[in-house]
């Protein structure tokens, strides 16, 4: 038997957030909020969300951040 895909879209979140490489900091705070949304029959993206938020807490990224992030 096989499966049918009851979805025709399927949307990717990936969030990332502020860090810090030798110490844990109290808050981490997304700082990229990127969406693809990828066509579940052809497996192709159809469309790209991006956007990047200011942290309030810890603004300005750490070099260990900015390095893992790519930010």
């Amino acid at each position: 038997m096989k499966n049918v895909q009851k979805f025709a879209y399927f949307m990717v979140l990936d969030f990332e957030a502020t860090c810090e490489q030798d110490r844990k900091i109290p808050v981490a705070e997304i700082i990229e909020f990127p969406v693809l949304m990828i066509n579940a029959s052809t497996l192709q993206t159809e469309a790209i969300f991006h956007r990047y938020v200011r942290p309030t807490v810890n603004p300005t990224l750490s070099d260990f951040c900015t390095e893992v992030s790519r930010i």
